[in-house]
């Protein structure tokens, strides 16, 4: 299960004239799904800013996860913390329940 956020669009969207780019999340990046959705980023050569963001439990803060960006490390999740940095697209790659009580909070 993955659901995708789009937040910030309005005010914050990469205009199609320059070169700008995405600012991606992904939450629950130490899991199969949230690796595979930095490697895919990957492959499609989604632009972005800079390699996605990766946030898990606290249990995994600091962790390098291993991608085709790189090892990137994990930082703890943490909902206002996220919504601060005003990302432009975060995937939610973690469980079902999890996943829609944060997007609505996003």
């Amino acid at each position: 299960f993955i659901l995708f956020v789009i937040v910030n669009m309005a005010s914050n969207s990469p205009s199609s004239n320059d070169n700008t780019s995405f600012k991606v999340a992904i939450i629950g990046g130490t899991g199969a799904v949230g690796i595979e959705v930095a490697n895919c980023l990957h492959n499609l050569s989604f632009p972005l800013k800079n390699p996605p963001s990766l946030y898990a439990s606290a249990r995994s803060k600091g962790k390098a996860i291993a991608t085709k960006y790189g090892d990137l490390i994990v930082q703890e999740y943490n909902l206002e913390k996220v919504k601060k940095q005003q990302y432009h697209v975060i995937f939610l790659a973690v469980s079902g329940s999890f996943a829609l009580e944060n997007a609505r909070a996003l």
